[in-house]
């Protein structure tokens, strides 16, 4: 088996909490008795977790820990169905990906793929076997921090073992020989894979576990997927680009847009105390479209969506939901925020005092975050992180850390200065002195 380096991403979660993901190169060939709109599944690139979700990710995101056996690196579990596709849904409010791209659990196909492709763990030597999983004959009756055995020949760790993964949609009997006859009315989940328990031939043969969506087991947590919005059978042209690469290239084409707005009628209707152009303020509690001008967009209160073009300032108190700015040269002040906003602009400049995500997207931003998670996408970025977490993606960024943390994912950085009090990585994750 040799294991390849395959491209990762990282998206961060809450301070000093990461979720890493792989991304899994399309199949080339065909599957017997699978059909085409199936094996689109594993035709388009997807990205799956490095790891089994763990519990400090799981708490970061959904406020709570079901499992049994406690410790922030150990993976999630007793978690159901349905609490792990809603956390993949709080990842999509959370976190912005490009090319209609989203966060979902990885279907059974994706599973079997990377589990019985390019080659499998030995596991008839149980003692070699245990390199590379947590089963029923090293792991002692409990789970165990992710990433301490060898990965799988995509780069995944903890595949084979530790706890079972639930998979999405409902149980099927494809692109796996031998699977067992879905139960009629095919309302049950399956979750492949090996456990803690299990003895190592079932954890490489990845056998199922099946269950309603809101069974509960303390052998069962699950690995979140990037998918495309839709799988299409129609086949891909050839394109060398890295994700990354298609990232930045998707906001360079944004950049050119973002003067782009709705026609005027859009606005004909809105009720006068929520849009009045000839107002200097404009006070927002509901969904709306706000067509500002180079006029002042005050939110208050937000518990909706909320899409403001062409302001020339926008201040934003206690944001409970979503928030979109476009323009060019915004001046922003993100008061105080536990949802999501998202700033489309060239030259803006953008202060972040509040908690919630924040993604700062364009060309030549400059970004002050003084608490929060902040991803900042785009060229010549000036990034300072008084308090709170960045990252940095983008050619020529300054990043200067007082205190927080940031991660810049371009090497490419024209400087970098970090005080003692602060830690500034690198996409390898090492520590800049």
């Amino acid at each position: 088996m040799v294991k390849e380096n395959f491209e990762t991403v990282s998206f961060t979660l809450a301070e000093n909490v990461q979720l890493e993901m792989v991304n899994i190169p399309k199949y080339q060939g065909t599957l017997k008795d699978v059909p085409d709109e199936k094996l689109a599944e594993i035709k388009q690139d997807f990205m799956l977790g490095k790891y089994p979700v763990t519990q400090e990710q799981f708490e970061a995101v959904m406020g709570f820990n079901p499992s049994v056996f406690k410790g922030a690196r150990r993976p999630v579990e007793n978690v159901t169905w349905e609490e792990a596709k809603a956390f993949c849904e709080k990842l999509n409010e959370r976190i912005f990906l490009l090319h209609d791209r989203k966060f979902n659990l990885p279907t059974q196909l994706q599973w079997n793929y990377v589990a019985q492709s390019r080659g499998t763990v030995p596991f008839e030597d149980e003692e070699e076997f245990g390199e590379f999983a947590w089963f029923g004959k090293n792991a002692e009756g409990e789970t165990h921090e992710v990433g301490q055995k060898k990965p799988s020949p995509f780069g995944l760790y903890d595949l084979y073992g530790n706890v079972h993964e639930w998979c999405d949609a409902e149980w099927e009997n494809v692109g796996k020989p031998g699977c067992p006859t879905p139960p009629k009315g095919n309302a049950m989940r399956v979750a492949p894979g090996g456990d803690w328990e299990s003895e190592a031939d079932a954890c490489v043969k990845g056998v199922y576990l099946s269950g309603v969506p809101e069974t509960r087991k303390s052998i069962i947590g699950f690995r979140v997927a990037v998918v495309p919005g839709e799988y299409t059978v129609k086949e891909e042209e050839e394109d060398d680009e890295t994700d990354l690469e298609k990232v930045m290239a998707d906001v360079q084409k944004m950049s050119r847009m973002l003067t782009e707005c709705p026609e005027a009628e859009d606005y004909e209707n809105l009720p006068e105390e929520v849009f009045d152009p000839a107002e200097e303020e404009l006070c927002v509690p509901y969904k709306r479209y706000m067509h500002c001008d180079d006029s002042h967009a005050v939110i208050k209160d937000n518990t909706a969506i909320v899409n403001v073009y062409n302001p020339l300032k926008v201040t934003i108190y206690r944001n409970h939901k979503n928030v979109n700015v476009y323009g060019n040269n915004v001046h922003a002040d993100i008061m105080s925020n536990d949802g999501y906003v998202r700033i489309c602009s060239n030259n803006a400049n953008v202060t972040v005092a509040g908690n919630g995500v924040v993604d700062v997207m364009g060309h030549g931003n400059e970004v002050d975050v003084m608490q929060g998670t902040v991803h900042v996408y785009g060229e010549d970025a000036t990034v300072w992180v008084a308090d709170g977490v960045a990252d940095v993606h983008g050619e020529r960024s300054k990043v200067y850390v007082l205190n927080g943390t940031a991660t810049v994912m371009d090497r490419d950085c024209q400087e970098l200065d970090c005080e003692e009090s602060g830690r500034l990585l690198l996409p390898d994750n090492s520590k800049v002195k």
